[in-house]
Parts: C-alpha cells; structure tokens; sequence
C-alpha cells in the first residue's frame, strides 16, 4: 500500500467514502438528535460539529507529493473518526427504538452508555456489547410472546364462557381504574426535596433559550450600532432567573426586537431609494452604453467607407495612369507618324510616290488626328472625373474627421458621465453609512435626552413648587415692608416734630434761664421779623421823618433781596447737586418728600433731606458760611455783660429800623439766617455733642448755642 500513498485515485475514494459515511450519520442524527461526544481525530471538538465538506475540499489532490501523502494520511483518520460517530449514532437510535418498543428494558441498557470516543477499541467493544443486549432483549421478547400466546390460546379454550360474563363488568372497572390513575399520575409531582430550590429541565433549557437568543440580538444591535436594553441586563445576570426576571427579560427583549425592526425598516427604506438610484442610473448607464455602440458601429461604418473610398481612388488613379499611359503611347506613335509623313513627302518630293500612296497616307493622318483629337477629349473629361474624385475624397475626409471629432467628445463626455454617476453612487453609499452612524448616535443621544427630559420636569416641578411658595413670602415682605414703611414714615415725622420743639424749648429755655426778662421782648421781635420775612408788602410804622421811613423801607427791601438772593443761590447749588447724583446714577429715598411739611419756614432745608441715599448715608453737604462772631477772651469785668445786654437791644432796635444787618448781631437772625442759609438737620445737631465751653466747662449740642453762651458765660466775670 505504500506506493499508492498520495495517488489521486485513493484520495478521491476516500472523500466520497467520508461524504457517505456522513450522509449516513446525518440520517442517523435527524432520528437521535445532536449527540454530545468528543471527535476522535480532534478531540476538542464536538464530533457533530465538524465540517466534512471544508476537509475534503481542503485536503483534495494536488500537484505537491508530500501533501498528498500527508491528506491522504489525514483522510483515513477522518474515515475512523466517521466510522465512531456511526457506531455511537447507530447505538443511540437502537437505544430509542428498544425504549420506545420494549420500556422494561430500559434500566438494564442505560448501564452500557458511551461515556468518550478516545479509543476505538472501546467504542467498538461498546457496540458489541449493545449489540449482544439487543439480541438478548429481542430473544427474551420472543420468548415471552410466546408464553403469551401459548397462556392466551389455553385460556381461550377453558374460560371463554366466563370471560364473555365478566366482560360487561370488567370494562366499567378498568375505566374506573384507568380514570383514578390518570388522576394520580397528573397529581404526582416530579419536583424533589433536592431539587426545589433547582429549575427543572424545560426551565433551564427554555433560561438557555432565551439567553442565546437574547446575545443573538444584543450582536444584532453592537452590528448595527443601536443601543442595547438586555445588554445592561445581562450584564447584572448572574444565576438562574426567577420568573419577573424572565418577564423584565421578554419585555427588555422585545423592545430591542421593536429596535431592531425600526432599524430594518428605515434601512429597506434606504434600500428602495437607493435601488431606484441605482436602476435610473443603471438605465442611463445602459442608454449610455448604447450611444457609445451606436457611435462605434458608425465609426466602424465611416472606416469601412473610408476604405471603400481609398480603393476606388487607388483604382480610378491607376486608370487615370494606364490611360495617361495609352495617350503617350498615341502620341509618340502620332510623332512617329508626322515624322514619317515628313519622310514620306521629302520622298515623294524625292522619288515621286504615287498618288494613290499619298491618298491612303493622308487617310490614315486623318483618322489618327481623329482618334488623336477622341483621346484628348477624354483625357480631359478624366482629368475633370479626377479632381472632382479628388475633391470628393477631400470633402468626405473633412466630414469624417469632424464626425469622428464628435463622436470622440461625446464619449469623453459619456465617460464622463459614468464617472459621475460612479462617484454619486458611492456618495451615495458612503452618505448611507454616515446617516446610519448619525441615527445610531441620534438614538443614543434620544435617550440621553429622555433621561435629562424626565429629570428636567422633575426638578422642574419642585422649581414651580419652590416659585410658588418664594412668591407667597415675597408678597408677604411686601406688604410687610410697605406697613414698616409707613410706621417709619409716621415715626420719622414725629421724631423729628419733636426734636424741633425740643431745640426750640431747650433754646428759648436757656434764654430765659439766663434772661427772663428779654424772653418776652425776643417773642415779640421773632414774630415781627417772621411777618416781615412772609409778608413783602409789610411797612415799618411811619415816623415823622418821611425821609428817614423811606431810607428804612429802601433797607428793608435791600434786606428781603438780598435774602431771596441767598435763598435762590442755595437752591441752585442744591439742584446741580441733584443734577450731579442722577447722572452718577445715584438713587434718593421716596422718605425724604415727607420731610417737605416738617420745615415750612425754608424750602432749602426740605431740599437738602431729600438727599438722603437708598442705604441711608447722608450726602456731603455745602459748607457753611463762616460765622461773623469772634469770641472775646476772658474779662473779669462785670460792666461787659452790661455792654454785651445794651448792645443786644440797640442790635434789636436796628433790625426794625434798618441801620444794621439782623444776621449779623442779633441771636434771632443768626438762628433764622442758620435755618435758610445752611442745610443742616436734625442728625448734624445730635452729632455735634463735643461742643464745651472753654470758661466755664458747660457742654451744649450745637456750635450755635456755644456762641450765644460765650456772650454771657459767667466764668469770665
């Protein structure tokens, strides 16, 4: 056997024999089922799964010898790999068909089971021992339908009558019978005390089921480039499912089948298009095609009489020569003849040739000028045949090349065409691809999306609700703020009605602490200078003297101007001052318009409140004119009270009689010129608690009560 090793004809034998060995074992395997043995040649495979037809092709003949010889070598050991499987397969199906037949048998053959196919030798003994069971089955088979029928045709003849009499009887019995244990055997339960906590067998394989269906799909859709539900799910199973496991499974499974489905929908859809894309184009393609053969058979055509044209022009010109040919031929004969006539007349001229001669001469000359005369006229009209050929061929040359000039642009430009229509084609595809990357970045994105959705409307939910109860407190402040500001309002008002009076009690009380009896006297002139100031038209008492009443009532005016004056002054300053804060975008308290009926005596003094700030700091205000009392040093003298008392009332006097300036000397003007010329408040006054004479260590709350106690202080006596 060693030189047919590698030849063609055994290599060929042992395929077919390998492909019917395996037809036979596929026959076998559709009755028995995928059996679950390990392969004999390759051990770490399932000896169902192995491919027969890629061996054979793969270690078919060739032209190498040492692969022959090593597929030969490897075909014989698939033939006894095939040879096991058969016997394993044939073992099994007279496993089914013994069992299936004869149940009682079938403890005694579950013992002689195939356990692994290393060794031939066991498989074989194996089947030998199956095949011996068999036959001792079948044999005890017989034996016992035959003692059957031999107990069956005694009782036949002994009990006959009986059996005909218990027949009625026995039947409702053994319905009864079967009924009760049909009843007990649905009752009886296969689970066990062991196995409670396990599936069973349908549960398990129907858990494999759906597990391998379920990584079927999840590859469909990491293929496909969809998100997957059951692999987030799968991930987090570990052992056996319960039944809502299985349920969450089936539901998670047909969402990413309706995926799936989608996806296949809108990709046929794609599909269509593109297929109707691709037929138009393929139709132009085609139309295009055609042109161009039709295009090629008519320059084939315009070749062919090109040719055709050549060949008649190469024959007319080879005519054209022959006859050239002829007519110099004529001619040189002609010359021949003329020089033979010339020979001939100087003979006759010589030797006086016979009329006769000379007649059939000239006949001659005259037919050969005749023929001569036929040949030039032909020789002219295939001169004129010539050129028109000639200039035929030109013109068809011309036409031909123009011709072909556009039949060659028009298939550039169908080549053209289909390199677009190429290029769009794959355009196309390659758009397919990128839309079909954008949808699976878009259904993940979706989802994203529906998350942040779901979580938006919740916090959404909780900002309405939170709204709702920061717009009850806000309304609440509100009303709150507007109550608290009113109070303030009220108490701001009567704070400062009260601190008023007070400076005005504590002032008048000084006074007439220190002199009760010029009290009365100061009320009175306060008063009158009060009229004066509010009544323009108000005249001084007339005297005796009309020019000393005029030159008072010319003061008096010059007075009550040059007060308006200070008064319009002051309030210019204090309008640019306002002009300056709202272009600075500095914002005024709506509190200091209430100030407005506190100080009827100035409108100076209400404008200088109004320019307390929103976060209630005081604005910087003008600075105020420097007071014209000088304080004296100290004098131990008692007569300058006396003085300071007589000059008080001259001071008095003057103000009515217009000799002297009230702002100046008198303790009444300096308070009102205070009031209307400087833009001090209630918080200056309390702020300004340092003020302590010098002489007599008293403390006051303004600089103003200070220099009318240091005209009267006692600690300079």
């Amino acid at each position: 056997m060693a030189h047919l090793l590698g030849s063609k004809n055994c290599i060929d034998s042992l395929c077919k024999d390998i492909c019917q060995l395996q037809d036979v074992i596929a026959y076998f395997l559709n009755i028995t089922g995928r059996l679950e043995f390990s392969s004999w040649k390759y051990p770490n495979k399932n000896a169902c799964d192995i491919d027969i037809k890629e061996i054979a092709e793969n270690y078919c003949f060739c032209d190498d010898e040492d692969a022959n010889r090593l597929s030969h070598i490897i075909l014989f050991e698939v033939v006894i790999d095939r040879f096991c499987l058969l016997l394993q397969c044939v073992s099994q199906f007279f496993d089914m068909s013994i069992t299936l037949s004869l149940p009682r048998v079938r403890s005694h053959l579950e013992t002689c089971t195939f356990t692994s196919t290393i060794s031939v030798g066991l498989v074989t003994t194996l089947f030998k021992k199956k095949i011996l069971q068999v036959q001792e089955s079948y044999i005890n088979m017989e034996k016992e339908l035959s003692e059957h029928n031999q107990s069956l045709m005694d009782l036949h003849n002994t009990a006959l009558p009986e059996i005909h009499k218990q027949l009625s009887s026995s039947d409702q019995q053994e319905m009864k019978s079967s009924h009760i244990l049909w009843n007990e055997r649905q009752s009886i339960s296969t689970q066990t005390y062991e196995t409670s906590f396990l599936p069973c067998f349908s549960c398990s394989n129907m858990q494999n089921c759906l597990i391998n269906t379920g990584s079927v799909i999840i590859s469909i859709c990491e293929s496909q480039g969809l998100p997957s539900l059951l692999s987030k799910y799968k991930r987090a199973y570990k052992n056996e499912m319960t039944n809502l496991d299985i349920k969450k499974w089936c539901t998670e499974q047909e969402r990413d089948l309706n995926k799936v489905c989608k996806h296949l929908e809108d990709l046929q859809a794609k599909i269509l298009v593109l297929d109707t894309d691709f037929l138009k184009s393929k139709t132009l393609c085609g139309q295009l095609q055609e042109n161009f053969d039709e295009i090629t058979q008519q320059k084939i055509n315009l070749e062919n009489e090109l040719q055709r044209l050549n060949k008649l022009y190469e024959s007319k010109t080879q005519e054209y020569l022959l006859q050239e040919n002829l007519l110099k031929q004529n001619f040189h004969r002609i010359q021949k003849l003329e020089n033979e006539l010339v020979l001939h007349n100087e003979k006759e001229k010589e030797n006086k040739v016979t009329n006769e001669h000379q007649k059939n001469l000239v006949l001659k000359v005259e037919t050969l000028s005749g023929e001569l005369e036929n040949v030039r006229k032909e020789l002219q009209s295939n001169e004129i045949h010539i050129q028109d050929l000639l200039h035929a061929n030109q013109d068809l040359q011309k036409s031909a090349d123009l011709k072909l000039q556009g039949y060659i642009e028009r298939n550039t430009n169908l080549t053209e065409e289909l390199a677009q229509a190429k290029a769009e084609i794959r355009v196309l595809l390659k758009h397919d691809q990128g839309l079909q990357e954008k949808q699976s970045k878009l259904l993940c994105r979706i989802e994203e999306l529906e998350d942040n959705v779901k979580v938006c409307k919740m916090q959404l939910l909780d900002s309405e609700q939170h709204l709702k109860d920061v717009t009850n407190e806000k309304e609440q402040l509100k009303i709150l703020a507007k109550n608290s500001e009113e109070k303030l309002n009220a108490y701001e008002k009567i704070n400062y009605e009260e601190c008023q009076k007070s400076t005005e009690l504590s002032e008048k009380i000084k006074l007439l602490v220190c002199y009760p009896v010029i009290g009365l006297e100061l009320e009175t002139i306060e008063k009158e200078y009060q009229s004066i100031l509010s009544n323009p038209k108000y005249r001084m008492p007339a005297k005796d003297d009309i020019v000393s009443d005029l030159v008072n009532q010319i003061y008096a005016n010059e007075t009550r101007v040059f007060i308006l004056n200070n008064q319009i002054a002051s309030l210019k300053n204090s309008l640019n001052k306002l002009q300056l804060a709202n272009s600075e975008n500095i914002t005024f308290t709506q509190d200091g318009s209430s100030f407005e009926s506190f100080s009827p005596k100035n409108e100076r003094y209400t404008e200088s409140l109004l320019k307390v700030s929103t976060n209630n700091a005081l604005t910087p205000k003008p600075p105020c004119e420097p007071r014209t009392i000088v304080t004296r040093p100290r004098s131990s003298n008692r007569n300058e009270i006396n003085e300071a008392l007589v000059n008080l009332n001259t001071n008095h006097q003057k103000l009515f009689d217009g000799l002297e300036a009230p702002w100046k000397t008198n303790k009444i003007a300096a308070k009102n010129l205070h009031v209307f010329d400087q833009n001090s408040c209630v918080q200056k006054q309390q702020i300004e608690t340092s003020c302590v004479c010098p002489d007599c260590d008293k403390s006051y709350l303004s600089l103003q009560d200070l220099e009318i106690h240091r005209n009267f202080c006692y600690g300079r006596i």
